[in-house]
């Protein structure tokens, strides 16, 4: 029984006196002067020099400086350099140096920091801090910082600006107390080149010191674009996000994404590849379905006798020929446009090109998903490119989405959230690019090329030589490789025979064929999306100034 009241009794001593232990350990700050040296080079050169007050055992002390500096149009990061810690005898004290986003930590060990007062001296060197307007250079600076926890009996800080800077032309004032406080309780005096602000009266905690410099401009030299692109680069470290979403894609494009057969030299191909289609052909070229690859699908059905196109004044009547449900020679893409464009399968069944454009998503989304999966499930491609696309869109969209989401949280900086919405622009970007075609797909391509080279320019003695039906048969190829106009004029002069699935009230010519030609396509095209073939605190501290606002500033305590 004796033991564990005696244990009990040490606990109850040891509790009593924790609290009188804590309550003892404080700090203030004697004093705290600030040298500000201008430098030529724009930088300023920074010693603090504070005083400390210790009641309790302290291991040391802490400073930080706020890192971000607000400016008009976008806020940059001071760049603070050669930090350094000594005693009041100059020797150097033990110190970690940590940055994060917003800020600069510098922890400095203090030797016997009991009971005692003890002098710490900070260095440091700042670039990027001056300011610069139409009529004056200006350095503006939170010089003590308005977050420590102690007060400041007695704040000052001295100014020493280049030597070429006339001294009846520097302005000057200060603001005391909190942060955002306007009161002016300070004192200037002048020493030959140095400009000593002092605060009229101690700071209490979380009040502080700050001061505003101005001087002519002219007398500073502005940093080189190298070394301003430099700092650039490191304000938006962010940047690495959409830079590696870029290498990121090129890796993946560059393995999965591009053909396994580029073509640099194309010869002529005098036929089309065989099995294809004209809407096929068109789409293997860019890996889109256009709405002119419908068009030139329809015409190809209207060649090989299915439906029948006249003119109707300024509209286009197409007629269903002959049955097309269950024939083998029509694919399933055909049949899904044609299934589209008539109600029945029977022939005599007739719609206006006008009814057409008013049903243009319901005729062009069937025939398109179908033409992709034909295309796909054929070995061309190793996958529809519309779902390739449509998945890389997601992933972009989702990544630019996520800024969006997390930038009212709080989680991320404005920065980070610019540098994920430019990493979605990029992966959505490439969203076009990442199909890939097979070997198979990629030397049909090819040939299909060579077949476009030689509807483009072929001569008319070549021509000549040719069946009389060839124009017609090769058209619906040459409207969805957007050389129709070409492959009908290069026919201009020659012998061609009438088709028979066209019907013009005006009689037949190639020039009048030609005329109609276009009108139907750029008609069509026009309702289905088709177009041509082809491979705050930045203002001035004087103006709109107020303790703890410009640079610097910051707090610190002790550990």
């Amino acid at each position: 029984m004796r033991r564990p009241a005696l244990l009990l009794a040490a606990l109850v001593v040891l509790v009593a006196a924790a609290p009188r232990e804590t309550a003892a350990r404080s700090f203030e700050i004697r004093d705290f002067r600030v040298l500000l040296a201008v430098e030529p080079d724009a930088s300023v050169w920074v010693k603090e020099e504070i005083e400390f007050r210790f009641l309790g055992a302290h291991q040391g002390v802490f400073r930080r400086i706020p890192l971000r500096a607000r400016r008009p149009g976008m806020d940059h990061r001071l760049r603070i350099e050669g930090v350094r810690a000594t005693d009041a005898e100059g020797t150097v004290l033990k110190t970690e140096v940590s940055a994060d986003d917003t800020s600069l930590t510098i922890k400095t060990w203090v030797p016997d920091a009991r009971d005692t007062t003890r002098t710490v001296i900070f260095t440091y060197r700042v670039q990027r801090t001056l300011r610069r307007f139409e009529d004056h250079d200006e350095l503006y600076w939170n010089a003590t910082g308005t977050e420590w926890g102690a007060p400041i009996r007695r704040a000052e800080a001295s100014i020493i600006l280049p030597a070429s800077v006339p001294e009846d032309a520097i302005r000057a004032t200060a603001y005391t107390g909190p942060f955002g406080a306007v009161s002016r309780e300070y004192q200037v005096h002048r020493t030959e080149r140095v400009l000593m602000v002092h605060a009229a009266r101690e700071m209490r905690p979380g009040e502080g010191l700050t001061v505003v410099v101005g001087w002519p401009t002219g007398h500073i030299r502005e940093p080189g674009w190298v070394r301003e692109a430099t700092w650039l680069i490191g304000d938006w470290r962010a940047a690495g996000i959409p830079l590696a979403a870029l290498v990121g894609c090129l890796l993946v494009w560059w393995r999965t994404g591009r053909d396994p057969v580029h073509p640099r030299v194309v010869k002529p191909e005098y036929a089309p590849p065989p099995r294809l289609g004209a809407g096929e052909i068109g789409t293997m070229v860019d890996e889109t379905v256009h709405g002119r690859d419908v068009v030139a699908t329809l015409v190809d059905l209207a060649v090989r006798g299915f439906v029948r196109i006249e003119r109707a004044g300024d509209d286009f009547r197409i007629t269903a020929r002959s049955p097309w449900a269950g024939d083998p020679s029509v694919k399933p893409y055909e049949a899904t446009l044609l299934g589209q464009v008539f109600a029945t399968g029977g022939p005599g069944e007739s719609r206006l090109l006008s009814e057409l454009r008013r049903d243009a998503r319901a005729v062009i989304g069937p025939v398109r998903g179908r033409l992709y999966r034909d295309l796909a499930g054929a070995g061309y491609f190793f996958g529809s490119p519309e779902t390739v696309r449509l998945a890389w869109r997601f992933v972009g969209g989702g990544i630019a989405l996520a800024g969006g989401a997390l930038f009212p949280a709080g989680v991320i900086a404005v920065e980070t959230l610019i540098a994920l919405a430019g990493a979605g622009v990029i992966v959505l970007a490439f969203a076009g690019a990442m199909p890939r075609r097979t070997l198979r797909g990629a030397l049909v391509r090819r040939h299909i090329l060579g077949f476009q080279e030689f509807l483009q320019r072929a001569e008319k003695d070549h021509l000549r030589r040719l069946a009389p039906d060839t124009l017609h048969r090769f058209l619906p190829h040459a409207i969805a490789l957007g050389v129709e106009e070409a492959w009908i004029a290069g026919f201009t002069g020659l012998s061609v025979a009438e088709p028979d699935w066209y019907d013009s009230s005006d009689g037949f010519t190639v020039d009048r064929y030609a005329r109609d030609v276009c009108t139907l396509r750029d008609d069509a095209t026009a309702a289905w999306s088709s177009g041509p073939r082809g491979g705050g605190d930045g203002d001035s501290g004087f103006s709109g100034g107020s303790s703890g606002g410009g640079d610097g500033g910051g707090g610190g305590g002790t550990f």
